[in-house]
């Protein structure tokens, strides 16, 4: 039988599975908990707590990814990243270029790379192959349309070919899942709880359909006050109970009964009455009045966002010294990662606040990713002086940025550009008209050695780039940065950063090489037999590098949390403070289409 379990935000729904579950233990039932991947760490922290040590152990708690993972072999394949996707999608496109009706004169363009590599998500996640791509081009009266599903058919088929012979693609894990599960039986007799979700997706609803015809009750958790809905529902809820339909629907098809269980507001579910004003009013379209106290919502104008986010650092302050509260009870909410966090990071900074930021950093603003970048358009385009400079303030090229800097001057004095930087320069570093004197002679000979330092690995890469093929041109990049002691000049610029206070960022200087040398490696088995100039390579290696980002975990465990809305997780926070609430932004409206 299906058990969907409704109820609004915090009416005790996962309380509600966590007794049935201590219940089955006991009998020693074989039982399932699926989560959210966010989720998952969390919840079994939650079981170690509820069973303890020597019961916890009986309950399977994982996310539909994990689960996947442990019930699939892989075989030794290795997995393919974001950036291998990227690759291997770009190549794919080169491939067909001549035969795609409408994407053929677009198929070096870095933007369809991306939108195609997107299209591919949304087709692995719908379970729709490329064969019924052809088969639904072949059924529709438009034929524009036609001709673009055939075209992205023709692409998903190349790229799921080239992937195929050396990687296996995790987004396809789910799909193999669900096609195993018949003949492994892994839910037989099973209980199975499902808590966290707002949807599934297609892959999801296969293997959950599975658990309908092995398992002996399933359980899913869903945030809404009903599972039916107007025709056309416009409510908070809306989604869920669109989801609800479809698990009823997966139900009947698999011949399973379904029960719907309303869970009620647990008694003080809320410790103060303004606070449970607030949730059931916030999104209604009429106003209505709360006539009592609420002493414990706070609304705060502020003329800036740095005095708004001075008023929340010393308002934590305040808590914590005399309300008796820690920093991990506290959290900031914005409505997105980068209108806020530069000034609540100095505001807690001011006040002493430890921190830690639920956010993803781009790689291509990591120095080792401009190094790459500028070196590669070098030897695409010549010895420009902005990406001869780009190279050379990464301070990871071997020069420090006081000889940096005198570089810089003598340049910009005399205009140097192209290929004046492989000649020998004779100007007066004092300027036009100056006398030569001893000490510019003297200055002269080292601003050329200087030159000669930045040039030569670049003139020898720029040539040995330009004689490579394939996998052989990554290979050239990496002994251009051992040549140039990138990665020991990449330890002490992240010691740099943690004797100045930058902690976190010295911490992803130290994740950075590694990941950039998976990217390089993936790259390479990606372009081993193709052929590929150096423009080709710096297009894309600048689109590999646009989908990569670096995450941190925190320091500590007593850091107050902050981020943005639609990414932080928290974990029943006392004390929440959301910064830049303003009409139409914080909530978002939503947009059209």
């Amino acid at each position: 039988m299906l058990h969907l379990i409704i109820g609004r935000k915090n009416y005790g729904k996962t309380y509600r599975v966590y007794e049935q579950i201590r219940a089955l233990v006991k009998e020693g039932q074989k039982t399932f908990l699926l989560v959210p991947d966010q989720f998952s760490f969390e919840s079994e922290r939650q079981m170690l707590l509820l069973l303890g040590e020597k019961e916890a152990g009986k309950v399977d708690v994982c996310s539909f990814s994990r689960l996947a993972q442990t019930a699939v072999p892989s075989s030794g394949v290795r997995k393919l990243t974001d950036a291998g996707r990227v690759a291997f999608m770009s190549l794919a496109l080169e491939e067909l270029q001549g035969e795609l009706e409408v994407y053929g004169r677009f198929a070096g363009s870095i933007g369809v790379v991306a939108e195609m590599l997107k299209v591919s998500d949304e087709l692995k996640q719908c379970a729709v192959t490329d064969e019924e791509l052809i088969q639904a081009s072949y059924k529709t009266d438009d034929a524009m349309l036609g001709k673009k599903l055939r075209d992205v058919a023709r692409v998903i088929g190349a790229y799921d070919a080239l992937v195929a012979q050396s990687y296996f693609d995790e987004r396809d894990l789910l799909t193999r899942f669900a096609e195993q599960l018949p003949e492994q039986g892994l839910f037989t007799d099973a209980v199975v709880f499902i808590d966290g979700f707002k949807g599934f997706t297609e892959q999801e609803m296969k293997v959950i359909a599975c658990m309908l015809e092995q398992g002996k009750e399933v359980y899913i958790t869903l945030c809404t006050d009903s599972v039916f809905g107007e025709e056309y529902d416009i409510s908070p809820f809306s989604c869920v109970r669109s989801t609800a339909k479809r698990l009823m629907d997966t139900a009947k098809k698999c011949n399973v009964s379904v029960k719907s269980e309303k869970v009620e507001p647990y008694e003080n579910r809320y410790a103060h009455d303004c606070l449970k004003a607030l949730e059931q009013r916030i999104y209604m379209p009429q106003t209505e009045l709360f006539e009592l106290q609420a002493n414990e919502i706070t609304v705060c104008s502020a003329s800036s966002a740095y005095d708004e986010c001075d008023y929340v650092a010393l308002s934590i302050k305040k808590l914590l010294r005399t309300e008796h509260y820690r920093c991990r009870d506290i959290a900031v909410i914005a409505r997105n990662e980068g209108s806020y966090s530069k000034a609540l990071r100095s505001a807690m900074k001011k006040q002493g606040i430890p921190v830690f930021e639920d956010k993803r950093r781009p790689l291509y603003a990591q120095p080792l990713a401009v190094l790459i970048c500028s070196v590669l358009e070098i030897a695409a385009r010549g010895f420009s002086t902005d990406a001869v400079f780009r190279v050379l303030k990464t301070q990871l090229a071997g020069l420090s940025v006081e000889e940096t800097g005198e570089l810089e001057e003598y340049v910009y004095l005399w205009q140097i550009d192209g290929r004046k930087w492989l000649e020998e320069w004779k100007q007066n570093p004092s300027g036009l008209g100056c006398e030569l004197r001893e000490s510019d002679v003297k200055k002269l000979a080292r601003l050329n050695a200087l030159r000669k330092r930045c040039v030569k690995p670049l003139e020898e890469f720029r040539e040995k780039l330009h004689q490579a093929d394939g996998s052989r041109m990554i290979a050239e990049i990496y002994h251009y940065l051992i040549a140039v002691s990138a990665d020991k000049n990449l330890k002490i610029f992240a010691v740099a950063l943690n004797e100045n206070g930058n902690e976190e960022e010295a911490v992803e200087c130290g994740t950075v090489w590694d990941k950039m040398m998976e990217l390089l490696d993936q790259m390479a088995m990606a372009i081993s037999t193709a052929r590929v100039d150096a423009k080709r390579l710096l297009e894309l290696f600048r689109l590999v590098v646009s989908v990569q980002d670096i995450g941190v975990i925190p320091k500590g465990m007593d850091e107050v949390t902050i981020g943005s809305a639609d990414r932080v997780r928290l974990n029943c926070p006392k004390v929440v403070f959301t910064v830049g609430v303003n009409e139409g932004v914080f909530p978002q409206n939503p947009s059209a289409g």
